[in-house]
């Protein structure tokens, strides 16, 4: 059994990083830069502060900022675990997991709570009043090793979401061991995820522990080639995480973004081999690390430097472990398997958390003790087989688990959320790929239910939209008379028909990019690409699109915009008569800076 210091080894090592690094910035966010040393002081102050309103478990609603980093090392100082909530989720599952988790306490500023009646009864603080404050007294003692630092939640197969406890010790356990992938003290990196999202883990505590700089990066920044290049090159970016499915999108617009990158890593999805390729072929000097963990494991467990091998393996390895970590493969009796045969991934080790929130039947499901030793181990569900080497490579998923955009989702919680909805009497929720992974609703309505199937679709969707997140609400919905069974009662899948994709050739080469995008041939000129079901993902390849076809990066705020096809054709149309009016200067991007320069509407 993994030996477990009595005190946090994470505020330990911080401590000593704050000590060596004190001037190094920890934080900027373009109205705020905190060094280490300024950062622990508020900290420290905030912590007790914390202490003070004794709440045992604390929202964390914001986004990522000065504020956001500050929030989550006090309430580790104050040994309080922080619960990320979504600024863009629904009310109703806001308010479900503040009741599930005991949230007393919200970090928050004042103005993204109007309207939010959840929030009246909670104890409020605004992080930023504590950047220049000092403590009373002496800092407060570190809490214990196993103490929870947070509660990130996942999809859940039961219909909730699955709030995942992750102990200080399992965090320090994985980023005490990441300077392989170009965790560097004083290195500068990107903090561009949602402090909901697991990456924003190994933004912020990866960050935090190596002695790196967090820039924050918003999110137009991350998905749009152009913008992405000239943050990295004005912060100095040496470091940058991406989920794979933005590194796959960004990439395509323009591989050479990422030429001034030292250490790229992504992670969430199975990697293209191909991108890779371009990418690799483009920025030579960039280390490219493929990064594999499940949320209920301080988020990553395994790192693969890409090289040739990599690349010529059937499929690319995820890597070697991180830390004391440890694989099993077992078979569907429990048994272990030897290197090279196929089955179960089972992790052990100090990464492995302490379990679900109020999930008793799901923790006992997936988290048990390895019978030899008594360590914890964790359950993962995926496929996948060790080589003698002891690198791991997934294969797959034993269950219907699913990536839509890098994020997790269990087609049980969205059939529970349909289900919700008064006017459904059954469904079933899958996945369609074409190419991109979508969600697929089929839905048998209530007898007598009133209104055409496009209104009733519509209203279904208005109601999706406040009940689970964005990437939860399926892309497609189709009205059945009845479920296809198998004679065991079973969904007899084959027999689902395919989402119908209307195709429809027009003159607008842009409209039809848009309508192949969007896979709806009855988009028009005046729609908008947001109330059609775009998404952020969706936008950038579109942007991809549009500069394989144009040679003009159409930038992302104007996908976002009413009537968007006529805003891009016009963007577009004026890029190039900028670009015909003054000789443009050809840069290393390999596309014309004209038209970037000079586009105007």
């Amino acid at each position: 059994m993994s030996h477990q210091p009595a005190f946090s080894p994470l505020l330990r090592r911080l401590d000593r990083i704050v000590s060596e690094y004190s001037a190094t910035p920890a934080v900027m966010d373009g109205q705020h830069t905190l060094s280490y040393a300024q950062l622990y002081q508020a900290a420290n102050a905030l912590s007790q502060e914390l202490v003070r309103h004794g709440n045992p478990v604390i929202g964390l609603y914001l986004e990522r900022s000065a504020d956001s980093v500050l929030a989550v090392v006090a309430a580790a100082k104050a040994g309080i675990a922080y619960v990320p909530l979504g600024l863009d989720w629904p009310d109703a599952r806001i308010e479900r997991i503040i009741a599930r988790c005991g949230i007393t306490g919200l970090f928050a500023n004042p103005e993204d709570l109007k309207g939010r009646d959840w929030a009246t009864s909670l104890w409020q603080c605004e992080p930023g009043a504590f950047f220049d404050k000092k403590p009373h007294g002496d800092p407060l003692p570190h809490p214990g090793a196993g103490t929870a630092l947070y509660i990130m939640h996942t999809s859940g197969s039961t219909g909730e979401p699955k709030g995942a406890l992750i102990s200080h010790a399992g965090i320090h356990a994985i980023f005490s061991d990441v300077e392989g992938i170009g965790y560097r003290p004083g290195r500068v990196m990107t903090h561009g995820a949602s402090m909901t999202f697991d990456m924003s883990i190994m933004e912020v505590w990866g960050g935090l522990l190596n002695g790196c700089s967090l820039v924050i990066t918003d999110t137009q920044s991350m998905l749009d080639s152009s913008l992405l290049e000239k943050h990295l090159l004005m912060h100095g970016v040496e470091l940058l995480l991406l989920p794979t499915s933005v590194f796959n999108v960004v990439s395509a617009q323009n591989p050479l973004t990422f030429r001034r990158v030292k250490s790229l890593c992504f992670g969430g999805e199975m990697p293209n081999r191909e991108t890779i390729r371009r990418v690799r072929e483009a920025c030579p000097g960039l280390a490219l690390h493929n990064c594999y963990g499940p949320t209920e494991c301080s988020v990553m467990v395994a790192t693969e430097t890409i090289t040739e091998a990599s690349l010529s393996a059937t499929r690319i390895p995820a890597g070697r472990p991180l830390g004391d970590t440890s694989f099993l493969i077992m078979d569907d009796e429990g048994r272990s398997l030897p290197a090279g045969e196929e089955g179960e991934l089972f992790i052990c080790g100090t990464c492995v958390g302490l379990g679900y929130v109020q999930g008793t039947a799901d923790s006992a499901l997936a988290f048990a003790c390895r019978p030899d030793t008594g360590e914890r181990l964790y359950r993962t569900g995926d496929r996948a087989v060790l080589d003698e080497a002891g690198v791991l490579t997934v294969l797959g998923r034993n269950d219907d688990q699913i990536k839509i955009s890098g994020c997790r989702v269990e087609p049980g919680e969205v059939s529970a959320a349909i289900l919700r909805f008064p006017e459904v009497h059954a469904v079933h929720v899958g996945v369609v790929k074409d190419p991109h992974p979508e969600l697929a609703a089929y839905i048998v309505p209530e007898r007598g239910t009133a209104g055409a199937g496009d209104i009733l679709i519509s209203r279904l969707r208005d109601f999706l939209v406040s009940q689970v997140p964005e990437h939860m609400v399926p892309r497609h919905i189709l009205l059945l008379d009845e479920l296809p069974l198998r004679s065991s009662g079973k969904i007899d899948t084959s027999r689902l028909p395919a989402p119908h994709k209307r195709q429809a050739v027009s003159d607008d080469a842009v409209l039809d990019i848009f309508r192949t995008v969007l896979a709806d041939g009855s988009f028009s000129s005046e729609d908008s690409f947001l109330e059609a079901g775009g998404s952020s993902i969706m936008a950038a390849r579109l942007i991809a699109a549009l500069r394989e076809f144009s040679g003009v990066a159409v930038p992302f705020h104007l996908i976002m915009e009413p009537r968007t096809v006529t805003i891009a054709n016009l963007y577009i149309e004026n890029a190039k008569l900028g670009a015909r009016r003054q000789a443009p200067e050809t840069r290393e991007t390999g596309f014309a800076s004209g038209p970037e320069i000079t586009a105007r509407i």
